[in-house]
């Protein structure tokens, strides 16, 4: 980065020049990709689902099961993927447990 550098008279006298090594934040971004790879091609479906029983991300497998383009299950309820009656007879106690700590094992 560039910026002027202003003596007393406040007329730029030279230029600050300042840089940074994103090597570490390439290597990140590198394993965050491994990492998708990963989720993406698993062939159990996987979702982060926040507290408020709304879809934060699924992988590639998720919307398939429920026919539903993985546009439309991120930000949505997730009884308005999965079918209200799904969602209250199975689902929300399941993911009660798991928003209080508790690890649960779910299937479809």
């Amino acid at each position: 980065m560039f910026s002027p550098y202003r003596g007393e008279d406040n007329l730029i006298d030279g230029v600050v020049a300042s840089t940074r090594d994103i090597s570490e934040n390439k290597q990140a971004e590198e394993v965050l990709q491994q990492y998708k790879h990963i989720v993406d091609t698993n062939a159990d479906m996987m979702a982060l689902i926040d507290s408020n029983y709304i879809y934060k991300a699924v992988n590639k497998k998720y919307p398939d099961a429920f026919e539903k383009p993985l546009e439309q299950a991120v930000g949505c309820h997730v009884k308005d993927v999965m079918g209200e009656k799904m969602f209250l007879e199975s689902a929300k106690e399941n993911l009660d447990k798991a928003l209080s700590g508790e690890t649960v094992n779910f299937q479809i």
